[in-house]
């Protein structure tokens, strides 16, 4: 997941300016460009379901070693209130076992929610730069760059929501 990420990451921080200052051909460039972040950001949302999936998949896992957790508890203290040296030990040991599995599940959970919690973040914030250079083709391609002074009433920055 974390490659994924990673991948993520430096797609989004690619200085597009400098990219297309470098490049040969500026309107080529930038749609290369464009089908790089689709893709970059598709592969994201595939790994995110992925990643749901493997937290759905703990989760049941997780309810049913707690359930075998508790009635082990229960067995053993039963076994221990008649006297059964070695059942009693046996549960034990088994009830053990089971809370490090139970431990593990949770660990593992708790890691990939905070993944997820992080493609989520990402995903937006690629879905934004995309539309972003979308809305911007012409102006990127041409090296326009506008420079919004505050206090100025030119209203040379079109807000997203004026534009459709």
């Amino acid at each position: 997941y974390m490659e994924v990420l990673l991948k993520l990451q430096n797609s989004f921080s690619t200085d597009i300016h400098q990219m297309l200052d470098n490049s040969r051909d500026r309107e080529e460039s930038l749609e290369v460009h464009i089908r790089e972040l689709r893709e970059v950001y598709q592969d994201s949302v595939d790994k995110l379901q992925s990643l749901n999936e493997e937290k759905d998949r703990l989760k049941v896992q997780f309810n049913q070693v707690t359930t075998q957790k508790e009635q082990l508890e229960q067995d053993f203290f039963v076994s221990l209130e008649q006297l059964e040296g070695n059942k009693s030990n046996d549960l034990l040991n088994s009830f053990i076992e089971t809370s490090k599995r139970q431990i593990e599940l949770k660990a593992e959970y708790n890691a990939l929610n905070k993944a997820s919690k992080l493609f989520d973040t990402a995903i937006a914030n690629m879905d934004a730069r995309i539309k972003d250079i979308e809305a911007n083709r012409s102006a990127l391609i041409k090296g326009v760059k506008v420079v919004d002074i505050k206090g100025s009433d030119l209203d040379l920055i079109i807000q997203e929501g004026d534009l459709f």
